[in-house]
């Protein structure tokens, strides 16, 4: 009878492999361990290196917005960087305006620092409510201006709304919903801003494109407007009395100094407005005004009301607006809309 030869089992095995996958679980322990300690002491590290530059920060910062800032505590690192609690910009010395911010978030963008070779940061911040109070000469907002022989910071910052801020005009009280993006690079004294706005109560909305650079008075803006209602521009423009009506059509406007060209057209629907108090009246002893169409015309600074458009009183016929329905002259009468044209040709103020 052959015998068959045994075969070779292999390598002895272990009756016991708990102990194998036990040693692997504890090196997986130790590992996960140690690098939360060393996430924890790179918090740690950030959070008091932050706590030493932040009363420097606070106090470049305002000076150049021209307001009290108090930036948050420090809340840790996240996806969006590292974020800061509530922080807030308080009155200036000259106007009363002042910004809430519920959380700040701001991070470093390598690739793009390596690229421009200074540092790009990208700043996100939710939960702003600004209070815009005007001063005495009309300003809003008075930014703050650098010591004589200061060069601000090479520094491409990046900020970004997370939600629609809520911008208040207190005098006023207009309420507005304001989705924005913008570009600053105090270097070369430029920005660029795109931004919407859309009243808080009711529809409508407005969107603006600008870029430019404040030391060369150098602005241009692109502006279009989607049935916004006349009566939230009332506060800001301002008219006196009261201004009811819709802002539509497109407009682009361009400032070099003081050269400043414009195109586009503006049209204004449904325009009813009645003077308050000591204001202009349309006529002599109008009480009230209703334009149905009326057009801003950018080729030249004038009201064109349309055929069917000349203002309306009670006792007064069409013929009693001057110019029989179109204005572009300084009379009385045009006192509104002179503001309203004013108003969108306006440059933006130099802050350095």
């Amino acid at each position: 009878m052959a015998v068959l030869p045994q075969q070779d089992s292999g390598p002895p095995q272990s009756p016991h492999p708990l102990p194998k996958l036990g040693r692997i679980g504890a090196a997986l322990a130790l590992s996960g361990a140690g690098l939360a300690l060393l996430v924890w002491g790179g918090d740690q590290a950030l959070r008091r290196l932050y706590q030493h530059w932040q009363p420097r920060l606070e106090q470049s910062l305002g000076r150049v917005l021209g307001h009290p800032l108090e930036l948050g505590p420090y809340q840790g690192l996240a996806w969006a960087g590292l974020r800061l609690g509530p922080s807030r910009i308080g009155a200036g010395p000259t106007d009363a305006s002042s910004v809430a911010v519920r959380s700040v978030a701001v991070s470093l963008d390598p690739l793009a620092s390596l690229r421009l070779r200074l540092p790009v940061l990208h700043v996100t911040l939710a939960g702003v409510r600004a209070d815009l109070r005007r001063n005495r000469q009309g300003q809003y907002w008075v930014p703050g201006r650098l010591a004589p022989g200061v060069s601000p910071p090479r520094l491409d910052l990046r900020l970004r709304l997370a939600d629609p801020a809520l911008v208040t005009l207190a005098q006023g009280g207009q309420s507005f919903r304001l989705a924005a993006r913008l570009g600053l690079r105090p270097h070369r004294r430029s920005l660029e801003l795109d931004g919407r706005l859309r009243p808080a109560r009711g529809g409508g909305q407005m969107a603006l494109r600008l870029e430019g650079n404040w030391q060369e008075r150098r602005w241009q803006a692109n502006l279009r407007s989607q049935a916004f209602p006349l009566a939230a521009l009332q506060g800001p423009l301002p008219v006196p009395g009261q201004l009811s009506g819709r802002l539509d059509g497109r407009v682009g406007l361009s400032w070099r100094g003081a050269q400043r060209s414009c195109q586009g057209q503006l049209q204004l629907g449904q325009i009813q407005w009645r003077p308050g108090p000591g204001g202009h009246p349309v006529g002599a002893g109008c009480g009230a005004a209703a334009l149905p169409r009326a057009t801003v015309g950018s080729g030249s600074q004038q009201l064109a009301l349309g055929r069917a458009g000349r203002p309306q009183a009670p006792g007064h016929g069409p013929g009693n607006w001057p110019g029989g329905g179109r204005w572009s002259g300084p009379d009385p009468a045009g006192a509104a809309p002179r503001r309203l044209l004013g108003a969108i040709g306006r440059p933006p103020q130099s802050t350095t």
